[in-house]
């Protein structure tokens, strides 16, 4: 696996903790990073409705955090966008 230059992610790291400022938001990106699919299952999961799920979905889209899967436009989440993250946090601390 080639090392991430993390620089790439500086641009969106904003839109990034912007997106996760939200509780909601920050359990529909744990669900998609635990392989639940389906908006149905995580807003049963979540606690909020498929639409609102689609819509944290888009917002983390937009955020970089979540990339679609184009076999079956099902999103996946960025691991390397999670990854800068981290190493931003951990350059601050």
């Amino acid at each position: 696996m080639l090392p991430i230059d993390y620089r790439e992610y500086r641009p969106k790291l904003n839109a990034m903790f912007k997106a996760l400022a939200c509780p909601a938001r920050r359990r529909v990106l744990k669900e998609l990073a635990h392989d639940i699919e389906s908006p149905t299952e995580i807003a049963a999961t979540v606690g909020v409705s498929p639409p609102t799920v689609i819509h944290h979905i888009r917002v983390l889209r937009e955020a970089g955090l979540v990339e679609p899967n184009f076999c079956d436009e099902t999103p996946a989440v960025d691991r390397a966008a999670l990854e800068a993250l981290i190493h931003y946090l951990r350059g601050i601390g």
